[in-house]
């Protein structure tokens, strides 16, 4: 029997570590002013992300409906239908992964752009599944300026 205690406070100190610059590099985060008042739906299954990222676009003016799995997801985009703007998914989540999720939304909302997010190697998953023009992929680690350049990227695409 092997013991991974030492990997695991490993990964868990480099998490803290993470998620300790990203609070600091938010702090200095000017507000955008393009942003005017877009909602986003973002889901992962990893709670640390969902709070990061979602700090992130809040601090950037952004509206933001954290959801913790495809199925809630899909439920805040049924009842939000019309306020939602982008949708920033994980790709590899429980009860329904983030290209079903993006499936079932665009059954509703065809036109609706969405960033796939991982923190595995999915980008060959998303792109296999014909990618539309409205959709962008971003691994993890995710820094400020990429999300939301990505983020102001697919919201204009939106607008044209």
């Amino acid at each position: 029997v092997r013991d991974d205690r030492p990997r695991c406070d490993l990964i868990f100190s480099f998490r803290v570590f993470w998620f300790r610059c990203i609070l600091l590099l938010m702090a200095a985060l000017p507000t955008d002013p393009r942003v005017d008042h877009k909602t986003i739906v973002l889901a992962d299954d990893d709670q640390t992300t969902v709070t990061l990222l979602k700090k992130i676009l809040e601090r950037s003016g952004y509206r933001v409906f954290p959801a913790g799995d495809g199925e809630e997801a899909l439920r805040i985009c049924r009842e939000h239908e019309s306020e939602i703007d982008l949708l920033v998914i994980d790709v590899i989540m429980p009860k329904m992964s983030g290209t079903a999720l993006a499936k079932q939304v665009h059954t509703f909302r065809p036109d609706l752009p969405v960033l796939f997010i991982s923190g595995v190697l999915a980008e060959e998953i998303v792109l296999s599944q014909q990618p539309r023009p409205k959709e962008a992929y971003l691994p993890k680690p995710i820094t400020n300026e990429q999300l939301l350049g990505i983020t102001r990227r697919l919201l204009a695409a939106h607008q044209a």
